[in-house]
């Protein structure tokens, strides 16, 4: 038995949630294919959106993604954030909008993936691990795109939403959040 399946073995067996999720090739589809991870297909993500300028902000958590980018628009920055990643039509919805790369989006969608920085003509794209200090130890997957006047926020988990205190920062006018651009909150 070779070491590498040793490894694999191991990793299996080991409880607890430092257990990693093997990743699976799925053979005979095409590269920007958009497939939710085991266990969350078909799982409503939440979508909530922020859009604010110096004088006013607007919060709203919505259950369309076309009512989120009705919020997006010239003159202030609009922040979408996805919790949840059961259902890759919203990706694909927002990607669509935001002239987003089909293997920019399938990196956020596929799991776990090595935090990354990709600069793309319009928008960045940064892949990193969050990690939790919740009662579940473990991490999580966030994938943050931006562009000009726009921030996209992709969590791998609908459960643990760790913006709160950017949240405030805008809602309270806290710090120079509300008064710089999407480069500042991203």
């Amino acid at each position: 038995m070779g070491a590498r399946r040793r490894r694999e073995e191991a990793l299996h067996a080991a409880p607890g949630p430092r257990r990693r999720r093997v990743v699976r090739i799925r053979a005979g589809e095409p590269p920007g294919t958009l497939k939710p991870p085991e266990g969350v297909a078909g799982q409503a993500p939440r979508i909530s959106v922020i859009a604010y300028g110096p004088d006013a902000h607007v919060e709203r958590t919505v259950e369309r993604v076309e009512d989120a980018l009705a919020e997006v628009g010239p003159g202030r920055v609009a922040w979408i954030n996805v919790e949840g990643l059961g259902q890759p039509e919203v990706l694909t919805r927002l990607g669509e909008r935001f002239g987003l790369h089909p293997l920019a989006l399938e990196d956020a969608m596929n799991v776990p993936q090595r935090p990354k920085v990709e600069r793309f003509d319009d928008y960045i794209l940064i892949v990193l691990r969050m990690v939790r200090a919740d009662q579940e130890a473990g991490d999580e997957q966030v994938s943050l795109f931006f562009g000009r006047d726009w921030v996209l926020t992709v969590q791998e988990r609908a459960d643990s939403d760790v913006f709160g205190p950017v949240r405030d920062a805008i809602r309270y006018r806290r710090g120079r959040v509300r008064d710089a651009g999407a480069d500042y909150l991203a």
